[in-house]
């Protein structure tokens, strides 16, 4: 979403080697106030880090038992770092019990 480099300043992720220390390059250590970072080419803020997305329907290869336990998030989260998550696929970023709640889950509102 901000080009072909990623900028760890761009987006709320985790910072730092492990999960040990967060070295906080982005300001923050946990979430971030929505817009703390500039928008994407689109006018999106925050597609990257900061919360998982829940979002609507589910992978083509999620088997249908999974389909009505779980749903899929996207975006990765302020736990997420270049060492895990795969933080950067905006495509599908996995997927998670529809009843669990952490701290790093969220949504975004949309509309057409």
């Amino acid at each position: 979403p901000w080009g072909e480099t990623f900028e760890p300043k761009k987006t709320n992720t985790w910072n730092g080697v492990d999960h040990r220390k967060n070295t906080r390059e982005d300001g923050f250590v946990l979430t971030a106030p929505v817009r703390s970072f500039p928008p994407n080419a689109w006018g999106l803020h925050d597609v990257i880090g900061n919360v998982f997305e829940y979002c609507e329907g589910h992978p083509p290869w999620m088997t249908a038992d999974d389909a009505q336990r779980k749903i899929c998030g996207r975006g990765g989260s302020w736990w997420c770092s270049s060492h895990c998550c795969n933080f950067h696929n905006l495509l599908d970023i996995g997927s998670m019990f529809k009843t669990a709640s952490l701290p790093n889950q969220g949504f975004r509102v949309a509309f057409d």
